[in-house]
C-alpha cells in the first residue's frame, strides 16, 4: 500500500511541478498523504497533508484577492479557483483533517475561523455557513465545550428558521396575488406576482440542492452518521425539503384548479 501511495504522490508532485497554482491537484496531494498517514503513522505524512493544504489556501486566498496583484508572473489563473467557496472549502477539510488527527482544539481555531470568513462573504443564512457553525459546534461537543456547542446549533437553527419562514411566506403571498389578478381581470398584475413567487421557489430549490450536496462534507465522514450534530444537520434537511414540498403542493393544486 505504501509503494502505492509513494508512486501516486510522484506523479501528483510532478503535475504541481509544471502546475504549481492548481487548487484541486494540492487538494489530491493532500488526501495522498492523509492515505499514507494512515498506514506509515509518521508525522511527517501528516506534515505534509497539512502543508499541501495550506499552500491551496495561499494559492486560492491569491486568485481571489481585489485586482489580482502579481498573477502576471505566474500566468492566468483557473476562473473556478476564484470563487468564494475555494478557499472556505479548504479550511473546512483542514478542520477535518485536525478531528481526524483527534486534535480538536486546532479543529475549533480553522472552525472558527472558517464562520468568520463566512459570515464576511455570504448570507447568515447560506448553506455553507449553516453547515460551518453545525460543524464548528461539533468540534465544541467533542472538546467537551457542550454549553457552547449548544448556542452554536441554536443559533443555526434560528437562521434556518427565518430564512424557510420568508421564503415560504414570500411565495405563498405571491401566489395569492397571482390568484387575485387572474380573478380581477387583471392579467399582467397576476403574471408579474406569479414570477415573483416563482423566484422564491427557485431559491427554496437551489437551497435545499446546496444542503443535500454539504452532506458529503469531510467533517461528516469524520464524525460520522450517528453523531448529535450531524443528525441534527439532517434535521434542518428534512426541514427545507417539507418548506419546499408544501410550496410544489401548492403551485400544482392551483395549476389543477384553472385547467
Amino acid at each position: 500500500a505504501l509503494e502505492i501511495a509513494d508512486l501516486l504522490i510522484a506523479i501528483a508532485f510532478s503535475f504541481i511541478t509544471s502546475n504549481p497554482r492548481n487548487v484541486p491537484a494540492l487538494m489530491c496531494l493532500h488526501e495522498m498523504f492523509v492515505a499514507r498517514y494512515s498506514f506509515s503513522k509518521k508525522d511527517q505524512d501528516k506534515e505534509y497533508a497539512v502543508k499541501a493544504l495550506k499552500r491551496g489556501l495561499d494559492v486560492a486566498f491569491h486568485a481571489g484577492a481585489i485586482g489580482m496583484i502579481g498573477w502576471v508572473e505566474y500566468g492566468s489563473c483557473n476562473p473556478l479557483e476564484r470563487a468564494p467557496e475555494r478557499p472556505l472549502l479548504i479550511l473546512s477539510n483542514l478542520a477535518a483533517f485536525h478531528g481526524f488527527l483527534g486534535d480538536w482544539g486546532s479543529a475549533i481555531d480553522t472552525m472558527q475561523s472558517l464562520v468568520l470568513r463566512c459570515k464576511q462573504q455570504f448570507p447568515l443564512y447560506h448553506p455553507f455557513t449553516l453547515s460551518s457553525i453545525l460543524d464548528l459546534a461539533a468540534c465544541l461537543m467533542n472538546n467537551g465545550l457542550r454549553d457552547q456547542a449548544m448556542k452554536c446549533g441554536h443559533r443555526a437553527r434560528q437562521r434556518l428558521a427565518f430564512y424557510l419562514g420568508e421564503q415560504e411566506q414570500a411565495y405563498f403571498v405571491c401566489r395569492n396575488n397571482n390568484v387575485y389578478g387572474l380573478k380581477n381581470g387583471d392579467s399582467q398584475f397576476g403574471s408579474h406576482q406569479d414570477a415573483c413567487g416563482l423566484d422564491h421557489l427557485s431559491m427554496l430549490k437551489a437551497f435545499s440542492s446546496h444542503m443535500r450536496r454539504l452532506q458529503g462534507r469531510k467533517m461528516t465522514q469524520v464524525l460520522g452518521p450517528n453523531h448529535p450534530i450531524i443528525l441534527l444537520f439532517h434535521c434542518f434537511l428534512g426541514d427545507t425539503l417539507s418548506v419546499l414540498a408544501n410550496c410544489i403542493a401548492s403551485s400544482r393544486s392551483e395549476q389543477n384548479e384553472y385547467e
